[in-house]
């Protein structure tokens, strides 16, 4: 039988090889119900190198995946359906995020709809594209931080900011404090989680 086993090197040894962003089931606190990032911040990231995306995928079965893909597609397009209006704003606003501002047409024109009945029908809901767009910043902003190979610089970069001063401002008015402060807190939190209080 061939071995699979691979050798993931340190990614801070070499923080210039092409990198991606992996989304990740969200992970939640089992005696808060809530993110340790944050109680919004219900979505985790996993940083990956570009190049491990290539490796062969072991256990691949094209026949099962043959007879599960239609109860798969069923299962998503009942959950799509399912999230609200802001949800799917927000999903397609953090997607749209890296190096500038998510467009209203653009995400309109995904949902199947214009910009304007777009602001109409969020209006309806009490909230606005304006305000989910910092609220999409916010929870990638802290899903981001809790990585420490992601240096802030290019967080601000990836949540949408020009430069690092816009970020550390807009990160002062989320949590009351700057993004390395943050980070330094989470990691004493992640560490206390997993061997307990000092």
């Amino acid at each position: 039988m061939e071995d699979y086993s691979y050798d993931f090197p340190n990614r801070r040894a070499d923080s210039t090889r092409p990198r991606v962003l992996v989304q990740l089931a969200p992970i939640r606190d089992r005696g808060t119900g809530h993110s340790p990032a944050s109680a919004t911040a219900d979505i985790s990231y996993s940083t990956t190198f570009l190049q491990d995306l290539d490796r062969p995928f072991v256990s691949y079965n094209a026949e099962l995946l043959e007879m599960l893909t239609p109860a798969l597609d069923r299962a998503l397009d009942e959950h799509l359906r399912s999230r609200s209006l802001c949800e799917a704003v927000k999903q397609l606003q953090k997607r749209n995020l890296v190096g500038g501002r998510p467009d209203i047409r653009i995400v309109a024109s995904e949902l199947g709809m214009s910009d304007r009945t777009l602001q109409r029908r969020l209006r309806d809901e009490g909230t606005s594209f304006k305000h989910l767009l910092a609220q999409a910043r916010h929870e990638q902003a802290l899903s981001y931080l809790a990585d420490p190979s992601l240096d802030i610089k290019e967080i601000a970069f990836l949540v949408g900011y020009e430069d690092q001063n816009s970020f550390y401002r807009a990160f002062r008015l989320w949590e009351r404090d700057t993004p390395a402060n943050w980070r330094v807190r989470h990691e004493v939190w992640r560490s206390e989680l997993v061997t307990g209080p000092v």
